[in-house]
């Protein structure tokens, strides 16, 4: 029963091209030492592929997991791209979030996957968090539980499980918890009148499952403990108090806030203990089952706890697997563009206006290693609708002292600079800001007739001015075609 627990992680482009790590998770598929797998990195059309053999392999009882917060996207080329959380959030139409979901819920099902590590049910109440931003709806209570809420039915209703995370908040941090240990230092009172009302919501949602956070909460367990590592805030907190009868699940067992404490199988054993029903993306799945089996076997943990948590996994397993999947992703798509597209009209925010663009025209996009595809896409959009002659570059954090000089020498010479921003948090990078070269260029850019478009972190730049200033809240397609609509407005 030990095993169920476990979920490993499957890098899917990784298994198609290694053949040994193909079969090490062929392996632990077939000889029932695992529950299931989160995927990451892949197509989908590779996703489709290993949850059709390891499914097959795993005799139809292991569930496929996978963050999927704003589309299948997130994780895997193809599918539909739809507008991020905080887009949703500041639409706040909750029917639009219902139906965001629910269309994510049918990509999802179409090509294998059972369990969505969503919505994000952290309010974002400081700017300089470097790992939720507009991955969270919003920066209050009330608005974030409703669209938690709204995502949770809209998951489920369509067959897909979702988990409200990073419990019990992971909004009012300074830190990346891939890299660190972040710190919430709010006490029980304010936990209860900010963070712990999304939670609140999901659990009255009926939400399935909730993951904990690699973060400390000094007020509730002065050790410093992860609350993923704590009975504090796992099983007193979340199950007792919260009366949450789900699923928990751990946040990813891989992460530095994790490993830099203690080893696989310790790691395991804690966070069993806590209360974490499932394990996710350990960095050694067998070592973990074999802690977990040794502690059972000296009676550290018990067997009572040991068949509840299995009763709970079984509980979700069989609602899960029960439910008929789309035959194709293509027949789950239908209509899902034009979702996205209305979100994201609905979503962005534009003020001011540029009335006219002074030749020439230069145009900068700042990105960062993981977004300079997104910028080369808004590129494209861009010169599908611009008439005239444009120069271009893209300002990444490593550009190097001659490239800075030289777009500053294009910046002066333009008579109307156009700035796209595609700065969004992602695990381990541990900022969402901007190198000092990038602030460099848009400093130099407001010298001049500026549009700004940001597609990332909207507390960018707001010091910067401008004559026309653009929030997305969001990098997806959708997104970026709507910017083009404004910015065409506010033009002519």
């Amino acid at each position: 029963m030990l095993a169920q627990s476990i979920f490993p992680r499957i890098d899917c482009s990784r298994y198609v091209a290694d053949a040994g790590f193909r079969d090490a998770m062929i392996a632990l598929a077939e000889s029932g030492s695992v529950g299931g797998f989160v995927l990451f990195d892949g197509t989908v059309e590779q996703v489709s592929m290993i949850t059709s053999t390891l499914g097959r392999l795993g005799e139809g009882r292991l569930l496929f997991a996978a963050d999927c917060e704003d589309g299948v996207t997130m994780r895997f080329s193809g599918g539909t791209e739809f507008p991020s959380m905080m887009a949703l959030g500041t639409a706040d139409d909750v029917s639009a979030t219902y139906a965001v979901a629910r269309s994510i819920a049918r990509e999802m099902r179409a090509i294998g996957l059972h369990w969505n590590f969503a919505p994000v049910a952290d309010i974002n109440t400081n700017p300089d968090n470097p790992i939720i931003n507009v991955r969270a709806f919003g920066e209050t209570p009330e608005l974030v539980g409703r669209h938690v809420a709204a995502y949770v039915r809209g998951m489920q209703d369509e067959g897909v499980i979702a988990c409200a995370k990073h419990f019990p908040g992971h909004g009012d941090t300074e830190r990346d918890s891939h890299i660190e240990v972040p710190v919430v230092r709010a006490d029980r009172a304010r936990l209860e009148r900010v963070e712990l009302v999304p939670f609140r919501e999901a659990i009255a949602a009926g939400v399935r499952s909730t993951m904990i956070a690699h973060v400390a909460v000094p007020s509730l367990d002065p050790t410093g403990t992860p609350a993923s590592l704590s009975r504090a805030l796992t099983e007193d907190l979340l199950r007792r108090d919260l009366r949450f009868d789900g699923v928990i699940v751990s946040d990813a067992m891989d992460m530095h806030a994790i490993t830099e404490r203690l080893d696989a199988g310790a790691a395991a054993v804690a966070a069993y203990l806590a209360g974490a029903d499932v394990l996710e993306t350990l960095p050694d799945p067998v070592a973990a089952l074999e802690a977990l089996v040794q502690a059972a076997g000296d009676g550290v943990i018990g067997g009572a706890r040991i068949a509840a948590t299995a009763a709970r996994i079984d509980a979700m397993r069989e609602w899960a697997l029960g439910v008929a999947a789309p035959p194709t992703l293509e027949s789950a798509r239908h209509g899902h563009e034009v979702i996205a597209v209305e979100a994201a009209r609905r979503s962005t925010r534009a003020e001011g206006t540029l009335r006219r663009i002074f030749p020439p025209l230069f145009v900068v996009a700042v990105a960062d290693e993981a977004t300079i595809a997104k910028a080369e896409e808004w590129f494209a959009y861009f010169s599908a609708w611009y008439p005239g002659e444009a120069g271009g570059a893209i300002a990444t954090p490593e550009m190097s002292d001659e490239d800075l000089a030289e777009m500053r020498r294009c910046i002066a010479q333009a008579g109307t600079v156009i700035v796209s921003l595609f700065v969004r948090p992602r695990g381990y990078a541990g900022t969402v800001g901007l190198s000092d070269h990038q602030r460099e260029i848009v400093e130099c850019a407001a010298a001049k007739p500026l549009a700004l478009l940001n597609f990332g972190n909207p507390y960018l730049l707001r010091d910067v001015e401008s004559r026309f200033r653009l929030d997305a809240f969001s990098s997806a397609s959708a997104s970026l075609a709507v910017s083009i609509e404004k910015l065409a407005a506010a033009v002519d």
